[in-house]
């Protein structure tokens, strides 16, 4: 098999579907690792139609969590999409595989790109008629939004909440890993809503904001979740004063027992006790 050519080897693994051919060497490896995004997209497309007729009804989540799958190669799954039903397909899931390698304020590994086109933000919408649903902005208890808040990506994070992301899956660890982090900045993300954190989300309408407002004033809304105990507990053990204000002061959160003796420890070592 080594000596074969490079089309026979592609279509042989479009017959095998084998995820362990890639690696019998490295000829083999370099073949498919240069092969054409339209193989790609076949190879994903069959691993995940096997022999069934029709289309799984978690179609969209399975061809997602394939690395493979980038959006050039996406583009070419949803040419074969199209000669099949897929009008119930349910909406994806956020892949993890999206978020586990973006680096600290997100310069590199941005997933950004391919979330838009997800999405239908971008120009570059995907060719499909009906379109791809909106993948769920919550998958995995909040994977995607605690990630985008431990390396401090505000783009994302502003990306996410805007298409719904809630951050109290967890009881609420994207702020408690703000707070852990002392970024006051990204708690208040987090948990206030605003216009502009609005502008984006599909269940915010135009007729929400009178013509006759200052657009320049920023609207209070309800808060996406109410500060917790343990939230402000936890800043009070990182010693983030200025979350403890805002917790305290703004939020109305009022210590137990224990973390009130923990603050009045701590106030005493910073001699303002």
């Amino acid at each position: 098999m080594h000596v074969l050519p490079v089309e026979l080897l592609l279509q042989i693994q479009l017959e095998a579907l084998s995820h362990s051919l890639p690696h019998i060497s490295r000829r083999f490896y370099q073949v498919f690792k240069n092969a054409p995004n339209s193989f790609r997209a076949q190879y994903i497309f069959y691993r995940v139609l096997r022999d069934n007729d029709k289309l799984p009804r978690d179609f969209y989540t399975r061809i997602l969590r394939y690395p493979l799958c980038s959006l050039p190669v996406l583009r070419h799954v949803v040419r074969y999409i199209r000669k099949y039903d897929h009008t119930s397909l349910l909406p994806p899931e956020l892949p993890r595989r999206l978020f586990k390698n973006i680096k600290k304020g997100g310069k590199s590994d941005d997933p950004l790109p391919f979330l838009q086109v997800l999405y239908s933000d971008s120009p570059q919408k995907l060719d499909i008629d009906p379109p791809l649903p909106p993948p769920n902005p919550n998958s995995h208890s909040g994977y995607a939004l605690t990630k985008a808040v431990q390396t401090s990506f505000v783009p994302l994070v502003d990306f996410l909440l805007s298409h719904g992301a809630q951050p109290s899956y967890k009881e609420g660890l994207s702020v408690l890993v703000a707070i852990r982090q002392k970024d006051l900045g990204m708690v208040k993300r987090l948990i206030e809503r605003t216009d502009s954190a609005l502008s984006t989300s599909p269940t915010c309408s135009r007729s929400e904001t009178s013509p006759k407002e200052n657009p320049h004033k920023r609207r209070k809304h309800q808060d996406r979740l109410s500060p917790t105990k343990s939230m402000l507990t936890m800043a009070v053990k990182v010693g983030a004063q200025d979350i403890i204000e805002y917790l305290m002061n703004e939020k109305g959160v009022v210590p137990d027992i224990k973390t009130l003796h923990l603050l009045q420890v701590t106030n005493t070592g910073n001699g303002t006790g």
